[in-house]
């Protein structure tokens, strides 16, 4: 039997990959620690506790040992297992003891900006020590691989096998949102991601501010919820510019500027083809953000962060989107003048808006460059993998 581990189907990259995987006939079912479910998958869930995103999380870490427990009961010895994330990979490794099943852990995040810090030492010294006890580490870019080695000194299996994304799902382009379609049938600027440190969406509303003061008629729609949600919103309308919040139950029109549209289960049905993909992230593993947006035709502008952009979006010295410098990595209510990397990315997405001919062949290179992130070809990929072992 093989099957899919993770900590829940709550809205995230690493939970999106597992579903589309979930997809594909290789997995039996797919096994959460938490109840949460954002995703819908096309295999049966196991349900192993009643624990959810609110449950304190020091208290779920040292409930790992009894999430195994509770396992040894479904997995069996030769079984295959497939986690994602570390608390996922943590109990995967930790159930090996007790049953010898094989395990395949799989990398989203950099270790080393996420967890080498006082807060996370636990989880540090824990990636240390038991990711040596795998079977295979699967790293979703060659950055994420090299980080790893940085801090564990594995001599097992490594391979690299990119996110996938089902193209055929982000065709879908409904609407959900009563008159969403005439603001986004106009010039806008669109990022989509967990409202977070690391994602940094405070940037992206500096530099569409000074957007807005050259140009007229630009909307900003941020898509995604997270514990920056209030800040941000709140920022945004200390900026002056005219912001609706679905979180503040605003009623919808076009008049606005900036859109928080919450969480989305396909943020692609927001994206036009006048649409400008921006990403201001500090630190990623391999941004799925950024591939949905190509599937869908869209121009992508992204910090070069560690790691995962310029792998996506540059390919043998050919461009397929933009990368430009990484932005001020603190979240502070800021109001000075523009920085000089700051007026780059407002000039840059400027020319994008205005250059129908540049925006158009950007469109044409991400569609091209997202086939080789298809579901169809990663696929392959894994299905190689798992015949192997």
């Amino acid at each position: 039997m093989k099957y899919l581990l993770l900590n829940s189907l709550k809205a995230g990259g690493a939970e999106r990959v597992a579903q589309t995987l979930s997809t594909t006939g290789l997995f039996d079912s797919l096994i959460i620690l938490e109840k949460d479910k954002d995703y819908d998958v096309s295999i049966s869930i196991i349900n192993i506790s009643n624990h959810t995103y609110k449950t304190n999380s020091l208290y779920k870490t040292f409930y790992i040992p009894i999430y195994a427990w509770k396992l040894r009961k479904i997995i069996k010895k030769g079984d295959i297992v497939v986690s994602f994330a570390e608390r996922a990979n943590f109990t995967n490794i930790v159930l090996k003891f007790l049953v010898r099943q094989k395990v395949i852990l799989t990398l989203h995040t950099n270790l080393v900006k996420s967890f080498c810090n006082k807060r996370k030492f636990l989880y540090f010294y824990l990636i240390k020590f038991l990711y040596l006890f795998a079977d295979v580490i699967i790293s979703v870019s060659k950055g994420i691989e090299s980080n790893l080695e940085k801090i564990v000194h594995y001599k097992g299996i490594k391979k690299i096998i990119y996110n996938p994304i089902c193209l055929n799902k982000l065709n879908d382009k409904e609407k959900n949102i009563i008159g969403i379609g005439e603001v986004i049938s106009k010039s806008n600027i669109i990022t989509f991601g967990r409202l977070s440190d690391e994602k940094a969406q405070w940037n992206l509303l500096r530099i569409f501010e000074d957007i807005c003061q050259k140009r007229d008629g630009v909307k900003l729609l941020i898509i995604g919820d997270g514990p920056l949600r209030n800040k941000l919103v709140k920022y945004s309308k200390s900026l002056n510019l005219k912001t609706f919040s679905i979180f503040d139950n605003d009623k919808f029109d076009n008049t606005y500027e900036v859109y928080f549209l919450g969480y989305q289960e396909n943020p692609s049905r927001f994206i036009s083809s006048l649409s400008v993909f921006a990403l201001t992230s500090t630190f990623e593993g391999l941004p799925l953000v950024i591939l949905e947006a190509m599937a869908c035709g869209a121009p992508v502008v992204s910090s070069d962060c560690d790691f995962g952009p310029r792998e996506i979006l540059r390919k043998d010295d050919k461009d397929f989107g933009i990368l430009l410098p990484v932005l001020d990595k603190k979240f502070t209510f800021d109001f000075n003048r523009l920085s000089a990397d700051e007026k780059k990315w407002s000039d840059t997405i400027i020319g994008l808006l205005d250059d129908e001919d540049k925006r158009y062949k950007y469109s044409a290179l991400a569609r091209e460059r997202v086939q080789d992130f298809s579901l169809e070809k990663i696929k392959g990929d894994w299905v190689n993998l798992l015949n192997s072992l």
